[in-house]
């Protein structure tokens, strides 16, 4: 099992065992902090209690000094702070860290395990329970490679990962795998298992809030999120994209480090998509050393059979390409990096915000005019393949502006609806399962939540599912594949907690996205940065399907595979990249879905 994750730590490995009481943790560690003594597993004084843990408590220092008065300390590491933290409060100790986690505890005593995962989701934490035997690991295939594991395909995970690009937690493709979801813990003891969450997000703004109040804020507590992230006993650059989120990182550790910081950008050679002149604005700004390489298109191309072979679930988001690529080439001269994710949903940077607010005025019109004549017009758009085109956005809101938020939202993401769906599987693959099973987490958690807004709910729905699920995943996969830790301010609970109060018109006005935090960086970062528009890692595969992965889709998508496969249905299929290749309609995310999906069961199934 350890194996299996030894691109995750390279450094060492270490186990624990206790065989009175069947319990066995390994561990493959990254060394950054405490680099001779931090060995894992880890105990306390007697041995009663061991940890495994991946990620870094950025508060451990604050921490220890007030343990210091009560226990011996053997090592530097955040990891004897939490053995010991557990050791006073037990579960309670999880809500006094300022991290990115996912901790295992063996507590003797108490002849139970508890597992613990960071409040935004940023480190991975799988479990499993096969007969009498429980098994947890930071990702999937640690599980799998266990005896008692079984390799079956989770067929209602299947449809929601169409939907959601992702499989979302507490899911798994996986039957009888499951993640443990952001800000919960999991307790096993005696055979019985009790999940509870000891963090979750809370949407309370603040009408009274001043914009010189938020911005004075925004940038004490990402000031110091970032300052925080910098402790690293390892070489540590910063992730430099050309957007206002890793430019405010990069900018703010440029102002906490006593040494010029080092930034990493990568560029391409097809201008359509290379972002490394904005980055390299910034770094000329901040005055990093900055280091960039250029990749020609074929590069990433020939990426896609790679990625497959460490992602152990389907992730249907094509910027995995170029985040590896980033990645390794970061790897070659740093052990961790900062990236600026989490500034898009906590600033309401995307343009999905602004089309909601338009959503809810279309939604007034007549039904005739809004779900048949207007979207039948918009069928008589042109198909244009590069990158978000007028005819892309158009179509795309079109196509689900009449719905409820939650539901709209998330095709705008993935472009799946129901219809889609019902026409995609094959009869037998789907026979008994619910219909509303792609769509049944969104109706959940937004009930539970009764968001007063619309703003409130898509921003809710952004960081549970495209943040936590897709992006995070992302990172930490391609990330950790390449060996590199990847630390983010803005997902620093605190600044979460703090823009949850900031009233969306501060960071969404005149239709200006991300205004507030605009304005904060207006003067840090060159202007051009600040007035861009958002671009993003995209990548070219709407024309790609039409082109070089045209033979990779009759092998995978063909007909005949298919119909032995028995998920989905060949005809419907078929269609759809007739459709795509003769320019009727972009069905770039349905087609490059299903590669990604078949890709992953071959190497996985």
């Amino acid at each position: 099992m350890a194996d299996t994750l030894r691109h995750r730590g390279p450094d060492d490995e270490g186990f624990f065992m206790d065989e009175a009481d069947h319990v066995c943790l390994g561990f493959r560690r990254l060394a950054i902090i405490d680099l001779d003594t931090g060995a894992q597993p880890m105990t306390n004084e007697d041995g009663s209690i061991a940890i495994v843990f991946n990620g870094e408590i950025y508060n451990f220092k604050e921490l220890r000094e007030d343990l210091e008065k009560r226990h011996v300390f053997k090592t530097r590491s955040d990891t004897e702070v939490i053995v010991h933290l557990y050791e006073e409060e037990g579960e309670g100790c999880f809500k006094k860290f300022n991290g990115m986690f996912a901790i295992a505890v063996w507590d003797k005593k108490k002849k139970r395990i508890v597992l613990a995962r960071d409040r935004m989701g940023e480190k991975p934490l799988y479990w499993a329970k096969f007969g009498d035997t429980f098994l947890f690991a930071s990702e999937a295939k640690a599980i799998l490679a266990h005896p008692s594991a079984k390799k079956i395909l989770n067929r209602a995970a299947a449809i929601k990962y169409f939907f959601f690009l992702s499989v979302p937690s507490p899911w798994t493709i996986y039957e009888g795998v499951y993640k443990l979801e952001p800000g919960q813990v999991l307790v096993y003891s005696g055979g019985e298992m009790t999940l509870r969450l000891y963090w979750k997000p809370k949407y309370d703004a603040d009408p009274r809030m001043t914009l010189h109040d938020a911005m004075r804020e925004t940038d004490r507590l990402l000031e110091d999120a970032t300052r925080l992230r910098l402790a690293s006993d390892v070489p540590l650059g910063i992730f430099l994209s050309g957007g206002i989120d890793s430019g405010a990182v990069a900018y703010y550790a440029a102002q906490a480090s006593k040494e010029r910081i080092k930034t990493f950008s990568i560029g391409f050679e097809v201008p359509t998509f290379d972002e490394s002149a904005y980055a390299k604005a910034v770094s000329e700004r901040i005055g990093s050393e900055h280091h960039v390489e250029v990749f020609g298109q074929k590069t990433l191309f020939d990426l896609i059979p790679q990625v497959t072979q460490f992602m152990d679930e389907p992730l249907s988001d094509s910027a995995l390409l170029p985040t590896y690529l980033l990645s390794k080439f970061t790897r070659r001269h740093v052990t961790v990096a900062l990236g600026g994710d989490g500034g898009d949903e906590l600033f309401l940077g995307y343009p999905t915000f602004q089309a909601h607010r338009i959503a809810e005025w279309y939604r007034r019109l007549p039904r005739v005019i809004g779900e048949r004549f207007l979207p039948y017009l918009g069928g008589f758009l042109p198909v244009r393949h590069e990158g978000l085109s007028l005819d892309y956005k158009i179509k795309a809101f079109l196509s689900a502006a009449s719905l409820p938020v939650g539901v709209r939202q998330q095709i705008w993401i993935s472009t799946f609806h129901g219809g889609h769906l019902q026409k995609l599987f094959a009869p037998g693959f789907v026979s008994d399962i619910p219909p509303n099973t792609f769509r049944a987490d969104i109706d959940a958690d937004l009930e539970e939540l009764s968001p007063k807004n619309t703003d409130e709910a898509a921003m809710f729905l952004y960081e549970r599912y495209f943040l936590g699920d897709q992006v995070l995943t992302k990172v930490d996969r391609a990330s950790m594949a390449a060996s590199l830790e990847v630390r983010a301010p803005f997902l620093d609970h605190r600044l979460v907690e703090f823009a949850h109060r900031i009233p969306a018109s501060l960071r969404l006005r005149f239709w200006q996205n991300k205004y507030l935090l605009k304005r904060l960086m207006r003067g840090k970062l060159p202007d051009e940065i600040m007035d861009r528009p958002k671009k993003g890692f995209w990548v070219p595969i709407g024309l790609w399907l039409k082109k070089e992965l045209k033979p990779m889709l009759a092998q995978y998508l063909g007909a005949s595979a298919l119909r032995s496969q028995g998920i989905f249905q060949p005809e419907y299929v078929q269609k759809l990249i007739h459709e795509h290749e003769r320019d009727i309609r972009d069905h770039r995310k349905i087609l490059w879905s299903l590669l990604m999906f078949q890709l992953w069961q071959e190497s996985w199934m």
